[in-house]
């Protein structure tokens, strides 16, 4: 009865959106109860949908023998994930999800888990169609927030906020609708709107994930005093989560907090989890400051500690970083490399967008191919309107052709992109058109926070981009200005950088004309 009572407590934190914080009661209910198969499974998916794949086949591996002793339902919802988790294996999955709805028509379950199988897999109208149905079987979270992404991921904005529209409607206690829309307003860059919403869901419900969202908002908006508050009474709360820990690492790191970085390395250390996630996060900030040597060391270390935690999944995050890096600070032969080792073993979603960068800054030949692999694997906005023309346009500039880069970024899409508007900069000044360069560069920088957590190097970047553009216009005085800031950000860099190297002639140049 009390494995079962911390199950119920589970489910209902689960059911109103709140999954990370139903894991410890999943867990709970094991510890009372070594045979609860279906808590098993639950807790399964919770840990696959955070990314701890290891952990969550090993769990579905123990459920899965016992999927004799439980419901007809329960049998079908394990044997489910077992497919997809463990074997991997989409057909029978969505063959077990099709069998469970004509076997319980009034079931929800099966309708959204199969829409989700069908969003993941580019199928998006099809998963429009079963969440929609399992909506009006059971106004649930899950459904609300998958079908969001399906919009999302189709382009239609209207569809998407009509979506959270009747979320809020239809679960008023639940904050989750308030921090999606909040995920959405940030990414067109409405960071006040954005702010607002995540700080109603807050009110609501102040789980970890909606203080994420307030201090994310915070951040974007340069209050980053606020930020690292709100940061620190999650913490205090015991509502802290990888993502509150890194954007406290990352305010300390803007501020040179070297007090909160010691503090909080306790929290970084306390599990071989966190300490796999600690390094690529420290890789990343080695990155953004030009030390390369000390980064690939971190990031090697990422991939060591994530197999000892048993979740190669944490490694994935960071595995192309050091690629993309070396791309943007022009060691193409380093980058190429690298990447071309990555993509021997996997061909994801992250290592082909990272992939079609670092091939298209290079010139290289195999860029075309990985762009076209790209586009077909994954139909929805983002990679059709932002991310393949951003990378044609790279190549064409690689081909010293302007023009066709700037038509390729003509169309501006709702959502925010540095990427694109630091290649439409590029290109403009290839164009000679110094003064709409200096609009898109201007435009970067003037993100602040909200670029420096995504692209810091774009953000540093930018002002080499304005630099240049400023001395061809014949603003001298601005020019100096500008590269002064660049080359101050690269004080600890590695001296074999080309793009830093270049930079130091340049500026060179100009104090002595």
């Amino acid at each position: 009865m009390e494995a079962l009572k911390a199950f119920g407590a589970a489910e209902a934190t689960r059911a109103r959106g709140a999954e990370q914080d139903a894991i410890p009661l999943y867990q709970r209910a094991i510890e009372l109860d070594a045979n609860f198969a279906l808590a098993m499974a639950r807790l399964a998916v919770a840990q696959n949908n955070r990314g701890e794949r290891v952990a969550a086949e090993e769990l579905l591996k123990k459920a899965y023998p016992m999927r004799d002793k439980v419901s007809e339902r329960e049998r079908l919802y394990l044997t489910a994930h077992y497919h997809r988790i463990v074997e991997k294996d989409e057909d029978k999955t969505i063959e077990t999800y099709k069998l469970w709805r004509q076997t319980y028509p009034r079931d929800y379950i099966p309708a959204i888990n199969l829409g989700n199988i069908y969003q993941s897999s580019g199928r998006l109208t099809e998963a429009v169609t079963q969440l929609e149905e399992g909506l009006q079987l059971n106004p649930n979270p899950i459904g609300f927030s998958n079908l969001a992404g399906a919009y999302s991921q189709l382009g239609d904005n209207d569809k998407l906020l009509d979506v959270y529209k009747r979320w809020e409607e239809k679960l008023p206690q639940d904050g989750s609708p308030h921090a999606s829309v909040a995920g959405f307003y940030h990414l067109i860059g409405q960071y006040d709107r954005a702010l607002t919403e995540a700080q109603k869901a807050v009110e609501l419900e102040p789980i970890s994930f909606h203080y994420f969202s307030v201090i994310r908002g915070l951040i974007a908006l340069n209050r980053y005093d606020e930020a690292k508050a709100i940061a620190e009474k999650a913490i205090s709360e015991k509502k802290d989560s990888v993502d509150i820990h890194s954007e406290l690492y990352f305010i300390a790191c803007q501020s040179n907090d070297n007090a909160t970085i010691s503090r909080d390395e306790a929290w970084w250390n306390s599990t071989p989890v966190n300490k796999a996630f600690y390094a690529g996060i420290q890789g990343q900030n080695l990155a953004a400051l030009g030390k390369l040597r000390e980064a690939k060391a971190m990031f090697e270390r990422n991939v060591q500690l994530s197999k000892e935690a048993k979740d190669p999944s944490i490694a994935e995050q960071y595995m192309t970083t050091e690629a993309t890096v070396q791309a943007i600070f022009g060691n193409h032969v380093k980058a190429t490399q690298a990447m071309k080792k990555i993509l021997e073993g996997t061909h994801t979603r992250r290592t082909l967008m990272d992939g079609v960068f670092v091939f298209a800054s290079a010139g290289d030949p195999d860029a075309g191919n990985l762009i076209s692999e790209l586009g077909a694997k994954f139909p929805d906005i983002y990679i059709q309107k932002l991310m393949i023309p951003v990378t044609k346009a790279i190549l064409a500039l690689k081909n010293n052709r302007p023009d066709d880069a700037l038509a390729l970024l003509k169309e501006r899409p709702i959502y925010v992109s540095p990427d694109a508007d630091y290649v439409r900069g590029l290109a403009n000044a290839r164009a000679g058109k110094h003064a709409e360069a200096i609009t898109e560069f201007q435009s970067v920088i003037n993100r602040g926070g909200a670029t420096l957590t995504t692209n810091p190097l774009l953000y540093r970047f930018s002002y080499l981009g304005l630099a240049r553009s400023y001395q061809a216009i014949g603003d001298t005085a601005k020019a100096r200005e500008m590269y002064q800031t660049f080359l101050a950000y690269w004080k600890q860099a590695d001296p074999d950088l080309p793009a830093i190297q270049q930079a130091r002639e340049e500026f060179a140049k100009l104090q002595s004309s």
